[in-house]
């Protein structure tokens, strides 16, 4: 068991495109985030993005 606190992190996740079988794109909207918008072109850039923010605690997030 780690003694280090947890992290917890909230977002909102949009995934749409803008014809039927064209890209996906998204945005990434932090929760209590004063506006905070980050655009993806794909979801890989997405996931790029979320496991980073994971690994930084110093990143705005609430911890138990």
């Amino acid at each position: 068991m780690s003694d280090k606190p947890g992290i917890y992190k909230s977002f909102l996740i949009r995934i749409w495109s803008d014809k039927a079988g064209s890209k996906r794109r998204v945005m990434v909207a932090p929760v209590g985030g004063a506006g905070q918008h980050y655009y993806f072109a794909n979801l890989d850039d997405l996931m790029i993005f979320l496991l980073q923010e994971m690994e930084d605690p110093a990143k705005g997030e609430m911890q138990n």
